[in-house]
């Protein structure tokens, strides 16, 4: 016996895989903070750093004497302690270009430290 049969291709399956998306770009870092430390002790005045770059500061004021003060003044920033105070104080504060000059209220006499910010 003999039959017609029909022979048919089998069918195909196409495996699609989808790829997971790209991962996100990193976050802009931040850029660095300053960090300026002004004290007033037995030494006399001392500013740290003396050049800066423009942007966030932290401003660490300490005042280790009771007969003056430190006051640190230039653009955008006007911080300083009390005369008859023995304190540290944290401000913060945004750099600006120019020269920032730190003094003794209560000493006019003694010599001044300035700090150079730049642009960039």
């Amino acid at each position: 016996m003999t039959r017609p049969f029909t022979v048919v291709a089998a069918p195909t399956t196409t495996a699609t895989t989808t790829a997971p998306p790209p991962a996100p770009p990193p976050p802009a870092a931040d850029p660095p903070v300053v960090k300026v430390r002004v004290k007033l002790g037995p030494a006399g005045l001392t500013l740290a750093p003396r050049t800066a770059v423009a942007g966030a500061a932290t401003i660490t004021l300490t005042d280790r004497s009771k007969l003056g003060n430190v006051h640190l003044k230039g653009p955008g920033v006007n911080v300083h302690t009390g005369v008859r105070s023995t304190v540290t104080r944290t401000v913060g504060a945004t750099l600006r270009p120019g020269t920032y000059r730190l003094t003794d209220d209560a000493h006019p006499r003694r010599k001044a430290r300035t700090m150079v910010v730049t642009a960039s």
